[in-house]
């Protein structure tokens, strides 16, 4: 997104539905946990402006040399995880004659089908008159552009490069401190992991997958029920203006760090408000073998996310990041970088085992032909007394016959 559309939007959402980290990009720092599998290095970032949650968007991301895409995965009404990032959509209805209509829908409540299908909206779309104007475009390519906002999960593994890693953020309503939920009636959390989870185990590959959650109950049962990708729990901290959940591990970061602690996770990704008021805390995050991620719109300042890089985070997620970088410079993933200099070490290897080889056999070879020389020699050797020996047998039979010749005469 565009830093003007970015702030449009921002000033538009309600308390209620944007008090997560909207994000689109994770940049991975030089300090790595002993407890991650995930390899770790600090390198600037860019991002094009498209929307996000977008298939454009991440193949931009992994083309300007991104190491991750952070995105929001839910569930569609027939269970099929889809990205999208707020909890609700508005869709039209437009009589002949009549001004269209906006009704907000939850996410939940619509279908695959649908959801792609349908002319829809971000929740905080207001301006009638500018929707108005989009009836009378093209239907193929306004199809195409409403498709493009709901991609599946199962298409991001399918068309985006291997290369290219995963921070899912699995989204589940919670319950407000001040009463009410961010959506009422909600999947039940069992099946609504284990739907995810399906997806994810089946097409995962050997990408590098991050898992994270706002939902303490949601991050403990998805470490329980898989060991294949880290899980990172989510806070939001108390120093931001969003509104605060009931459940108390979300109240603030240190809380958070006894929940991941207690609950076994890899680590922690909090606002980077509460980093920065008090930076000794990521001295107590390593102390603890945890990861810590930072998030927030002020790792977009230079000089904030320098700062955040110097106390060894292991990773900043955060997004218009054109703001830190000239967009036209690129850079080069991480996971091609590893994978190229893994190739080579293991060509060199391979060389070297070669060389080693061609070695051995050329001293076998000479062992053989010393081996044969040797052999020759001794049969020459031996075979010289025996033809002696012949002849004095041949000598012998002579004067036998002559001595028995002679006694007949």
């Amino acid at each position: 997104k565009t830093n003007v559309e970015h702030n449009q939007s921002k000033c538009q959402l309600s308390d209620s539905t944007h008090h997560r980290s909207n994000d689109l990009s994770t940049n991975v720092s030089n300090n790595s946990s002993s407890t991650s599998s995930i390899p770790t290095t600090t390198r600037p970032v860019q991002t094009k402006f498209v929307s996000e949650n977008t298939l454009a968007s991440f193949k931009g991301a992994f083309q300007l040399g991104f190491d991750f895409v952070e995105f929001d995965v839910q569930l569609s009404k027939d269970k099929i995880p889809v990205v999208y990032h707020d909890f609700q959509v508005a869709i039209t209805l437009k009589r002949k004659f009549q001004q269209a209509e906006l009704f907000v829908v939850p996410v939940k409540d619509l279908t695959l089908p649908q959801l792609q299908s349908l002319k829809i909206y971000h929740a905080s779309k207001t301006d009638v008159s500018k929707i108005e104007d989009e009836f009378d475009d093209d239907e193929q390519s306004s199809q195409e552009k409403f498709r493009s906002l709901f991609p599946t999960l199962q298409e991001l593994f399918e068309q985006l490069d291997p290369h290219l890693g995963f921070n899912v953020e699995i989204k589940y309503a919670m319950q407000y401190r001040q009463g009410g939920y961010e959506q009422n009636y909600f999947f039940e959390r069992n099946e609504y992991i284990d739907c995810i989870l399906r997806c994810l185990i089946t097409y995962a590959g050997k990408r590098i997958i991050v898992l994270s959650t706002f939902d303490p109950d949601c991050a403990s049962m998805l470490r329980r029920k898989q060991t294949l990708f880290p899980v990172l729990f989510l806070t939001q901290g108390d120093k931001g203006d969003w509104p605060q959940f009931l459940d108390v591990r979300t109240w603030s970061v240190n809380i958070g760090l006894c929940f991941i602690v207690a609950e076994h996770l890899s680590g922690l990704a909090g606002p980077a408000l509460d980093i920065l008021s008090d930076k000794d805390f990521v001295k107590h995050v390593k102390n603890n073998g945890k990861l810590l991620f930072i998030w927030g719109d002020e790792a977009t300042n230079k000089d904030v996310s320098k700062c955040l890089i110097d106390l060894k985070i292991d990773g900043l997620i955060f997004d218009h990041v054109a703001e830190l970088k000239d967009e036209h410079s690129t850079t080069e993933n991480l996971f091609i970088a590893e994978e190229r200099e893994e190739l080579e070490v293991l060509n060199n290897f391979r060389q070297k085992q070669l060389e080693l080889k061609y070695r051995q056999l050329l001293q076998e070879l000479e062992s053989l032909q010393s081996a044969r020389e040797i052999n020759d020699l001794s049969i020459s050797t031996t075979n010289q007394p025996s033809e002696s020996i012949e002849g004095v047998d041949s000598i012998s039979e002579n004067i036998s016959i002559d001595s028995n010749f002679k006694h007949v005469m």
